[in-house]
């Protein structure tokens, strides 16, 4: 029985870590929406498979709950978020969404 492939949100993917692990998602044959504060320099990744998107968790609640809505309508659902800049938001104090209301 074959998996399904999982649809991934991955966030802080313009460099490092974040790229290299959308490139080894793209790899194992799963979705993938990458996000950077600034979208030119995810192209590479749109060009490997992604789907791109800018998103600065530090902007107003409501732009990131609406980049996050345009996330899911790519493939209508996001299995996986993994926030690669966790710690900038953090301690920002900004980030407060409850997924249930997205």
């Amino acid at each position: 029985m074959a998996s399904q492939q999982l649809v991934w949100l991955v966030t802080g993917t313009s460099s490092g870590f974040g790229a290299e692990f959308v490139h080894g998602i793209l790899a194992r044959g799963d979705k993938v929406v990458a996000a950077a504060r600034n979208a030119d320099k995810i192209k590479h990744l749109e060009q490997a498979g992604a789907k791109v998107l800018r998103l600065d968790l530090t902007d107003s609640q409501d732009s990131v709950r609406g980049t996050i809505k345009q996330a899911v309508a790519f493939y209508e659902r996001v299995d996986v978020l993994v926030n690669v800049r966790l710690h900038s938001v953090l301690t920002s104090g900004k980030l407060n969404i409850e997924a249930d209301r997205l």
